[in-house]
This record gives C-alpha cells, structure tokens and sequence, in this order.
C-alpha cells in the first residue's frame, strides 16, 4: 500500500510507526540470510536501503564490527531507528540518512554490502539491482528479500489482489531468471517463514488497530487506508499458502 498523497501518505506512516518493524521478516531470517553472505571483509561497510526503523540494521551490526549507513525516504521512521541507538554501543557505527532510494547520495564502490528487506519494491528489483550495482566495492553483494509467488493454481482472490498491488509478482524461478539477466549471481535464496508474517509483524499490526479505528472514525481518509490494511491481513489469513518474501543473495557477475 504505497501513495503519493500527502494526507494518506501521513497516515500510512502513522499506522506503521511505533512498530518493531514494517513488513515480514525476524531476526532469525536476518541472520540466515547474513550467514549467505560469503567473502565479506571482516569489517564491511554496509548499505541498508529502505531501513525503516531499523530493526534488521541493529542485527545486522550485532553480527559484524562493520560500518553502516541506514537510508530511508520519511523522517518519521529514521527519528525511530535513531531513539533505539540512543545510549547503544552500536550507535558509533550507525549512521543515519533520510535519502529517495532512486538517487542515493553515495560514490560509486563505496560499499561492500547493500541490504533491502522488503524494500527493493518501491523501484522494482531489476531497476534497484540494476541502479545499485555502482555503489559496490569489487566483489560486493546486495541481500534483499522480494514477494513471490510458492504456489501454482491460485485462487482468484489472491491472484487479483497482488496483481493490484504488486503486478511484478512473480515466482521464485523467474525471479531468479531476472536477477540472472540482469548481470547477478546468486549465492542463495530460501523463503521466509508464516512466523515472518505473523509474530513479527501483523500481530502487532492488528494489536494496534483498534486505537487507529478510533482516531481516524470521523476521517474518510484515515478510514480508507485502515480498510485496506484490514483487507491485507485477511488475505494473508486466508492465501498465505500462495505467497510470501524470497530472501535473495547475489553478486554482480
């Protein structure tokens, strides 16, 4: 669910702020993924794109003496990320920038790793691999996780909703096609689990509902928004068998 206007765009980053994150994912497929990251220096500088509060940032430095940059698009959601860092030993290697992922600030090969969960979408995973691709040190990698299709014979429902929201869907094996097209290696992929989706992100998501219903009663705006994120969890509920993120590890060729 992603909208230019002002008003609804304010109201989306109300629903999700003040969660521990803002899509599917856990610490647990943070690390695995890391764990794909074969031939990184022992202190990589690392590049999370679209980081939103910065739960994975925060893991990812557990792991590694590396130095990061964390960039996301709304103010609202770095002001989070940089409220947990606050008296954390891993603040001194954090550090934050509101930029638009399609013009990062940065000189070409300034970074060993680029990072994406859930984000790559917002360009598209060949326009974001394609763009990124500068910013690599020799030998660097981008991990990123992308919906896909996990199953054939989909009901209509399903297929409708994500050709609304996301037409680019796809499944695992084409994904894979493309990310070989467009000059990419991949290390290793593996799906993330329905625990991703639910303890770790919807649930928290519907606890905070009721209050947002009774804010937003009387705005016809606030109403649609929250209407559409009620229907994205039930269409979770009720379709998770068909869909979820694809964590990928790749390298330019």
């Amino acid at each position: 669910m992603v909208t230019e206007q002002p008003e609804m765009m304010a109201i989306f980053l109300d629903i999700f702020s003040g969660l521990p994150r803002q899509g599917p994912g856990s610490p647990e497929s943070t690390r695995q993924a890391w764990a794909l990251c074969d031939g990184l220096p022992d202190t990589p500088n690392v590049l999370d794109v679209g980081c939103g509060s910065g739960i994975q940032t925060i893991t990812l430095a557990e792991l590694t003496d590396g130095q990061f940059v964390a960039v996301d698009y709304h103010r609202v959601m770095l002001d989070e990320f940089k409220d947990k860092l606050m008296d954390s030993p891993l603040a001194s290697r954090i550090r934050l920038e509101q930029a638009d992922m399609k013009n990062l600030p940065f000189d070409k090969a300034s970074f060993d790793l680029i990072w994406s969960e859930g984000a790559i979408y917002i360009m598209g995973m060949e326009a974001g691999l394609s763009a990124w691709r500068k910013l690599l040190k020799p030998n660097g990698l981008i991990a990123f996780s992308e919906v896909v299709w996990i199953q054939e014979n989909r009901p209509d429902a399903i297929q409708e909703f994500w050709e609304t929201e996301y037409p680019s869907i796809t499944t695992v094996d084409e994904n894979l096609e493309r990310i070989d097209a467009v000059g990419y290696d991949v290390l290793g992929h593996f799906t993330l689990p329905d625990s991703d989706w639910w303890t770790h992100f919807y649930t928290h998501l519907n606890n905070k509902l009721p209050e947002l219903e009774e804010k937003y009663g009387d705005n016809e705006v606030g109403q649609s928004v929250l209407e559409g994120v009620h229907r994205e969890i039930a269409i979770r509920r009720d379709y998770g068998a068909w869909y979820s993120y694809e964590f990928f590890v790749c390298r330019p060729k």
